[in-house]
């Protein structure tokens, strides 16, 4: 995640193996390791801070399930702010070239695929998606589709996705 220099305010458990317990005799699920305790790894290195929820508030969707899972890349902070404007990893890295040939036939595995599909095709953490993350991709790639049909004899589809915090409807707006 990129974001700009401002004040910030973490809304999303980051997950992984830095930060959860692996399953034992008894939990069946990988547990945090410390309630607060955040790690980051890196390239250089393994930065720690700590993090902390108000008792009693809400943790996001799935919050259980995104504590148990292990991304398969670097882990990502998600950040919310009013007047924040980020761009998200990993959609930044989302890319998909298409000549206008391949467009019926991607056009068809689009419409045709499921949810898990998508998941585990497009996600490095497929079990820690919001409920939007498979109608994103689908309509991102919708719009390079597009692009082919109307503009573009090649269209590499790789735009930085940026996103603004609404404070009013609690939700990120896409900043084109």
């Amino acid at each position: 995640m990129q974001v700009g220099p401002r004040p910030f305010q973490v809304e999303l458990w980051v997950t992984g193996p830095l930060n959860t317990l692996p399953p034992n005799a008894s939990s069946a699920f990988a547990l945090p390791r410390a309630r607060g305790a955040l790690c980051i790894g890196s390239a250089a290195g393994c930065a720690a801070s700590s993090v902390d929820f108000a008792p009693n508030t809400y943790r996001g969707p799935l919050f259980n399930q995104r504590m148990a899972c292990t991304p398969s890349t670097p882990l990502h902070l998600l950040k919310t702010c009013p007047a924040l404007e980020c761009t998200l990893g990993p959609y930044t890295r989302l890319s998909l070239t298409l000549q206008p040939s391949d467009v019926p036939k991607f056009q068809t595995w689009i419409d045709d695929a499921s949810d898990e599909a998508f998941l585990s095709r497009w996600s490095t953490s497929p079990y820690a998606e919001g409920p939007k993350f498979v109608a994103d991709v689908k309509a991102r790639f919708q719009f390079c589709i597009d692009q082919v049909g109307h503009h573009h004899q090649h269209t590499v589809l790789h735009r930085t996705q940026r996103y603004q915090y609404d404070c009013e409807t609690h939700e990120w707006v896409g900043v084109l």
